[in-house]
């Protein structure tokens, strides 16, 4: 999981930049970024594998088109197709889910 290894090293950089110039709001940036880019997208992620042990694929897929926006690494952007696809074929729409 190189992405998100390389999304905590951007956001300790940003730390360390922003702590070099006014270390007064760094811990601030720090943490609302490491909140937005790496929080979120967990606790979405989680959510995801919740919906789909459910079988709920289109809300799966609903999450994770909202995740790969704040973590778009790590095969994110495909995965929203790959639920579709997958409510799709429970719905009985082998055709759509194939193309």
């Amino acid at each position: 999981q190189w992405g998100w290894r390389l999304v905590g090293a951007g956001v300790a950089l940003v730390t360390f930049i922003t702590w070099t110039y006014t270390p007064d709001v760094a811990g601030f940036v720090g943490g609302g970024l490491g909140l937005a880019l790496i929080g979120v997208p967990l606790l979405g992620l989680f959510y995801v594998q919740r919906q789909v042990a459910r079988e709920e694929y289109r809300r799966a897929a609903q999450v994770a088109r909202l995740i790969r926006w704040l973590h778009p690494l790590d095969g994110w952007w495909n995965t929203p197709a790959l639920y579709q696809a997958f409510a799709l074929m429970r719905d009985g729409d082998t055709a759509a889910a194939v193309a």
